[in-house]
């Protein structure tokens, strides 16, 4: 310790002294003293004190840990209780033993009291700044963020006034310092560059580590420990993309075994090592490119909208104009890598930013941190809007936002924001798929998926709804008509009766009645919450029996068996199968296997039971459907449609 250091600390226990926080010890036998130090305040030419409470470092009966005796209940500053500990919060400085009358920062409950403390400074502050304005606080430092080109000193001034108000004055030298960048945790943001990394202080510790790693070849589990909590630490927080350690932690994972013993350091490992050593000394300066990509075309420019350095942009290959929008966002990104690569190169750039238009992946950013801030909840409440759309809905939307987005780039230009929609934009766009050739149906399906897209970024998603776009709807039906969608053909009993000896097989377990079984379907398509269904087996007898069908095909298997399986009963039976091997029979027999499928057994069974005069509730109860939609399935034959013709014009009742 220097002199500075030294008087520094003379000054503090005289101080102390004064104040009663201090008490000095004539018998040093009782108690166990640990270091004390100083070190520099940051952003100040000050010391601080630091009483490190690390001895004893083992607990135990004869050297308890100064948290050992602190209950839970323990939320006051009760003084008298800490007396079996008083020994512990000792300390001896020039030939002088002392111990603390209150308890020390590095304690168990000083940090969380003194949080109380600063939970209600913060709670102050914040009730008198608008919502805006953000303000989070680590203990004792307060931070928040403005928009650009607004006051920034605002919420500083909220905060001053909330603490002296309270009797607390801020020191000026740590309020107020020109600096564009915060360090909070070993964290800095830069909030000039927008990046987000470690300390330059963090980041030579960690190169000092990996150099003393590297140069015996041989290391303990401790070691391991400490470099992989560091480097934990940095692929959290650093702009490096994805960091692999798993070497590294197979290595640790070895080091367990023999806990005391010094371990070869494996070849994998060290490379781990070797190649974050050659990254992490870099500048790290950021080049932004920004791409966009569209069925016609691709392009991006690097650097500034205003003054890019380099501008670029190309037709779609012919062997790629078919692909979706996925797939051409990624080729743009590749693209233009290319093309910038030699720029990057030359000006010794190595961490590259792509800004990428994909909204068309919104399921990955509803799960992602960032969203869940945007909307102001947590990261769990925006996965619910992930699972709001089935997995199958939400990837038949992914194309529609950027066709969109490509629309009104091409219309409004680069300037004019796509989202949220307004009805004058929805009605061109309407227009231009009707010109393209889409369907009514193929329009009515784009602009569901766009306004799932508004619910789920929490846009203004009234123009969906808005009378000119209804409108505009209805025109587009009158002017190109609904084009006749391909309807599936039905599976009835009498056209399968010629070749079929059982009954069609169901899914699910079992249970056994005498006169029925009942089929338990964990989920199915009309049960998208998953609650489960019971399908009921009559047993009617015949050959068209399902109950003895389905006990043929049980047989004497297990319980734990599959009931409808593939390669001698491992492989489940999936509906791709079953559709191929129903098309494979029914083209066998002269009929068009393609015009055939799944729903062609939910359409056999809507017609079927109308067709023996079936009530519409009983039809739509025992399809399980929960709309009307079950109409559509039920063909009507010619003859239906005379017999009520003429039931109309031969009547003898008064309308």
């Amino acid at each position: 310790m220097d002199a500075v250091g030294f008087a520094h600390i003379c000054h503090e226990i005289s101080t102390q002294l004064a104040e009663g926080r201090l008490t000095v010890v004539n018998d040093s036998t009782l108690l166990i003293c640990s270091p004390v130090s100083t070190i520099p305040k940051p952003h100040s030419d000050k010391l601080r004190t630091i009483h490190h409470l690390s001895h004893p470092r083992l607990p135990g009966s004869q050297l308890p840990s100064v948290n050992a005796g602190i209950q839970p209940a323990f939320v006051t500053l009760q003084y008298e209780s800490l007396q079996p500990l008083v020994e512990l919060l000792g300390f001896s400085f020039d030939g002088v033993s002392y111990h603390k009358n209150a308890l020390t920062f590095r304690g168990k409950s000083s940090p969380w009291l003194f949080n109380l403390y600063s939970e209600m400074v913060h709670w102050i502050a914040s009730s008198c700044l608008p919502s805006s304005l953000p303000l989070s606080h680590y203990l004792d430092d307060f931070f928040g963020t403005v928009l650009a080109g607004e006051d920034s000193s605002h919420p500083v001034r909220m905060l001053t006034i909330a603490c002296k108000a309270l009797g607390l004055n801020l020191s000026p030298s740590k309020t107020f310092f020109g600096t564009t960048k915060l360090e909070n945790l070993g964290i800095e943001v830069d909030t000039k560059a927008l990046t987000l990394g470690i300390t330059n202080q963090r980041r030579s510790s960690i190169l000092h580590t990996i150099e003393a790693l590297l140069q015996p070849g041989r290391v303990s589990l401790l070691q391991l420990q400490h470099i992989s909590g560091l480097l934990r630490f940095v692929t959290q927080v650093a702009p490096l993309g994805c960091v692999h350690l798993g070497h590294l932690y197979a290595a640790l994972r070895r080091a367990h075994r023999s806990p005391l013993s010094l371990l070869r350091l494996p070849n994998p490992a060290a490379a781990e090592l070797r190649g974050l050593s050659l990254i992490l000394p870099s500048p790290l300066h950021a080049a932004h490119i920004w791409t966009d990509a569209c069925p016609w075309g691709l392009g991006g420019y690097l650097g500034t909208a205003d003054h890019p350095d380099l501008v670029w942009a190309c037709s779609i290959p012919r062997q790629h104009r078919k692909k979706n929008i996925r797939f051409l966002k990624a080729l743009t990104v590749l693209d233009c890598l290319r093309a910038s690569l030699p720029y990057l190169t030359g000006r010794g750039l190595t961490h590259v930013v792509f800004h990428v238009d994909n909204e068309n992946s919104v399921a990955a950013t509803l799960a992602s941190p960032a969203f869940a801030k945007l909307l102001g909840c947590s990261t769990h409440a925006a996965s619910l809007l992930l699972h709001g759309l089935s997995e199958c809905s939400r990837h038949q939307y992914d194309s529609v936002g950027g066709e969109y987005q490509a629309f009104c780039l091409r219309h409004f230009g680069p300037n004019w924001p796509a989202l949220p929609s307004s009805n004058l934009h929805l009605i061109k766009w309407i227009a231009e798929l009707g010109h393209a050739g889409r369907s009514y149906h193929a329009v009515r399906h784009c602009l569901t998926a766009l306004s799932s897209w508004h619910v789920d970024l929490g846009l203004d998603s009234s123009a969906f709804s808005h009378p000119h776009t209804q409108k505009a709807l209805k025109g587009f039906k009158w002017l190109y008509g609904i084009t006749q969608r391909g309807q599936k053909l039905p599976i009835t009993l009498p056209s399968t009766w010629s070749s079929l000896d059982d009954s069609v097989l169901q899914v699910g377990s079992i249970t056994w009645s005498e006169t029925y079984a009942t089929l338990r379907l964990a989920r199915s398509k009309t049960d998208p919450f998953g609650t489960g269904v019971n399908l009921i087996v009559p047993r009617i007898g015949g050959p068209a029996c399902p109950y003895t069908a389905l006990h043929a095909v049980c047989g004497s298997q297990s319980l734990q068996a599959l009931l409808f399986a593939l390669d001698n009963g491992t492989t489940p039976f999936s509906r791709e199968r079953a559709i191929s091997v129903l098309r494979q029979l029914l083209g066998t027999m002269g009929l068009p296997a393609s015009a055939y499928t799944s729903h062609s057994f939910r359409r056999r069974d809507a017609t079927w039971a109308a067709h023996l005069g079936t009530s519409t509730e009983a039809i739509q109860a025992m399809g399980r459907w929960s709309s009307d939609c079950f109409f559509r399935y039920i063909n009507h034959p010619p003859s239906a449609h005379r017999d009520i013709a003429t039931s109309y014009l031969f009547s003898t009742s008064t309308p």
